[in-house]
């Protein structure tokens, strides 16, 4: 949640990091969920690496 915040903002990161968390569950499908370089609120599947952030 903290590096969602500082990439894109308190509002939007702290929205990010509520629904990262909830998507935390035995029922989800696991792995790496970067911070998107672009406002979604849907897993991160496109990088596999984490991304240069401006």
């Amino acid at each position: 949640m903290i590096k969602a915040v500082q990439v894109h903002g308190a509002p939007k990161g702290f929205l990010m990091g509520i629904f990262r968390i909830l998507r935390c569950q035995p029922f989800a499908k696991g792995g790496i969920d970067y911070v998107p370089t672009y406002f979604s609120l849907h897993k991160n599947m496109k990088d596999q690496e984490e991304p240069e952030y401006h």
